[in-house]
């Protein structure tokens, strides 16, 4: 059994920040040196501001295909590499062939493999396509690129498991028909949004401006209310937390890496939206003391343990989702990832009553956030069998397949790392790293999946 550099990555440097035993070290000895060194330093390796050289380094470390560069009709360029063994050697390993017979998580493992090899616009052509856009449907560029940023690192991806797509990471589930709506406005098919990056981009102008009810909008912080409306999600809270991070990143700017070894450089803005928070902060408070639901506080224990079974966390219950465990006894904990969509997301469809899925904890990349989601005591549909449903604890981290930066991200890592070893102790879980076997597994070590 041979766990390459990613998997390897996430698992490996939370057992470090767990003070967990590793098994089977002898999986790394194939790996390039540089790639070693990597894992070692885990997120030290990557400075809080880092070098573009820095950057390139890890597309360098994770990609070893060549790219190829063209230019289309229109004068864009477009480029292009085989992703297919990085993607299935890091990304998408699949250490089990076990096939789901429970609930748990579609990654999607086509879908990405497909979008990712595809021809892509050069972060020159994408820039492009939001200075268009905003042009067209007179909306700010700036919201656009911080979007795409957030959503996806400027990458046409596939489908999330909450059915978010392309660079903006509009939505189109059984609840949520922004694909099909912008698709009416812009007179194109749903699938040429889902498939191609300017008509994605074009689509999420069009529906930003169609839900911006401001006539005469005057600044950033004017189109607060209608970025909220683009996320897509349901929960008042998530969509006004997405929001933010569009608007914090707006603020900072960005610096990332894309998998074709481009450097997105996203300079900063300045915007003030405290004003917005507040509001909007009064209106949910308000909400919820009428009894509006989705309310993130401690709750009633039901099996005489306290509510705050993790102190480090922050408390989110569904009311769906899972059932009972039937005395099965705690025995395995799952590294899950967030491949493609947001924390945000995540959270806001595990709490879907139609989503069929949930996990235990959900790990934010920028700060090492945790909200618990359901009860350990209660069975998550996580992990897709119905063995290591009964017996696990599933997490998920928010890491990007198309954003190798985040997957060093040392606040998720520490916070994931803390996270692991306070389960293990309490519930006597190995603190291993396991296969298939009591300790810490990856979701693809008991499921063919795409997820570590």
């Amino acid at each position: 059994m041979k766990i390459k550099l990613l998997t390897y990555g996430m698992l490996g440097m939370l057992l470090v920040a767990s003070s967990c035993k590793r098994q089977n070290d002898e999986s790394m000895t194939n790996q390039d040196p540089t790639d070693q060194g990597m894992l070692k330093n885990g997120a030290n390796s990557l400075s809080d501001n880092p070098t573009d050289r820095e950057l390139l380094r890890l597309t360098e470390l994770m990609v070893k295909t060549p790219v190829k560069k063209t230019v289309n009709a229109d004068g864009d360029e477009i480029l292009q590499r085989d992703m297919s063994y990085y993607l299935e050697t890091t990304v998408l390993p699949k250490t089990a062939s076990t096939q789901s017979n429970d609930q748990g998580h579609d990654h999607k493992d086509a879908q990405l493999i497909a979008s990712l090899n595809r021809p892509h616009p050069s972060v020159k052509s994408v820039q492009k396509y939001f200075n268009e856009a905003a042009k067209e449907f007179n909306v700010p560029v700036e919201l656009l690129m911080a979007i795409g940023q957030v959503q996806s690192n400027w990458t046409q991806v596939g489908e999330s498991m909450y059915g978010s797509y392309g660079i903006t990471g509009i939505i189109e589930n059984q609840l949520i028909q922004q694909i099909t709506e912008a698709a009416g406005i812009l007179k194109v098919s749903p699938q040429q949004i889902k498939d191609d990056a300017r008509t994605n981009i074009r689509a999420a102008a069009a529906l930003l401006a169609k839900y911006q009810t401001n006539q005469s909008p005057n600044s950033l912080d004017d189109w607060f209310d209608a970025t909220k409306e683009v996320t897509g999600l349901q929960i008042p809270l998530y969509k006004e937390q997405l929001a933010q991070r569009f608007y914090e990143l707006i603020n900072t700017g960005s610096k990332s890496v894309t998998l074709w070894g481009e450097i997105i450089n996203i300079p900063g803005v300045r915007v003030d939206i405290s004003h917005k928070i507040k509001e909007a902060g009064n209106k949910l408070t308000a909400t919820y003391s009428k009894g509006g639901g989705n309310t993130v506080q401690a709750l009633p224990s039901s099996d005489g343990v306290s509510a705050s079974e993790y102190p480090g966390a922050l408390e989110d219950y569904t009311t769906c989702n899972y059932n009972s465990r039937d005395g099965n006894p705690i025995q395995y904990y799952f590294v899950h990832y967030i491949g493609t969509g947001t924390y945000q997301g995540a959270i806001n469809w595990f709490k879907n009553c139609s989503s069929q899925v949930s996990a235990h904890y959900v790990v934010r990349n920028s700060d090492g956030q945790i909200t618990q989601v359901v009860r350990e005591i209660n069975r998550a549909w996580s992990q897709g069998v119905d063995l290591y449903n009964d017996r696990g604890i599933g997490t998920e981290h928010e890491a990007l397949a198309t954003n190798v930066a985040m997957w060093h991200s040392e606040p998720m890592l520490t916070a994931g790392g803390n996270l692991a070893r306070n389960v293990c102790d309490r519930r006597a879980i190995p603190k291993v790293r396991a296969v298939a076997a009591p300790g810490i597994n990856g979701h693809g070590d008991v499921k063919s999946t795409a997820c570590p």
